[in-house]
């Protein structure tokens, strides 16, 4: 009984120490792409590319911002979509004012900049959609 006690113990105090949680009044930013791959590209490596390098850069260029790549599967095999959480609205609007001006418009070039150029390796084309939800 004791051992049945530290060992959940152990496993609650795992998961407070490395659990994560979407905060209320978070927002939740879905945007849908619709890529078109240079010949010889996958979408596989292009993810991975995602994973590893822009996702990195973003966060970088947008403290307090986490970002996710999506990929779709069944209907949507092989979409990609991506997942940005901001922990407030006031977050979203310090660094994506509602006006349409950029602020962070220099710190994101300087940084996203040439993440961008590399993106010429994977695609030809690419358009996208987005939509934000508030966490309740």
């Amino acid at each position: 009984m004791r051992k049945l006690l530290v060992i959940t113990a152990l496993i609650l105090a795992t998961g407070v120490v490395y659990g994560q949680t979407i905060k209320k009044g978070g927002l939740i930013v879905i945007s849908k792409f619709e890529v078109t791959l240079q010949p010889g590209a996958t979408i596989e490596q292009y993810t991975d590319w995602l994973v590893k390098n822009y996702n990195p850069a973003a966060e970088k260029t947008y403290p307090g911002v986490k970002v996710f790549t999506l990929i779709g599967k069944g209907e949507d095999k092989d979409q990609i979509s991506t997942l940005a959480f901001f922990e407030s609205q006031e977050l979203k609007e310090k660094y994506f004012p509602a006006d349409g001006s950029l602020p962070y418009k220099e710190a994101a070039s300087a940084i996203l900049g040439p993440v961008n150029e590399l993106t010429k390796e994977f695609l030809l084309d690419i358009t996208h959609e987005s939509t934000t939800w508030v966490v309740q």
